[in-house]
């Protein structure tokens, strides 16, 4: 659940359920790197597991609505 945390606190949300509120409907929302040292964000579609982290070098990027348990 941290890098959940994570990415609510890089996008500026309070909460999970303003995040879902704002990106449930969206067709882009934004993912965070799944690497341990790297929590860099990116722009997704909502059901991306496997996305490009640039920093990384590896498809390490979840959408936050996965994360969140939404999809």
């Amino acid at each position: 659940m941290s890098k959940l945390n994570d990415l609510l606190e890089s996008e500026g949300f309070e909460d999970i359920i303003e995040f879902a509120e704002t990106y449930v409907l969206e067709s882009i929302v934004p993912g965070i790197c799944m690497n341990p040292a790297c929590s860099n964000v990116y722009e997704y579609e909502p059901d991306q597991n496997e996305g490009w982290c640039d920093c990384c070098a590896s498809n390490t990027v979840k959408s936050g609505l996965i994360l969140a348990g939404m999809i």
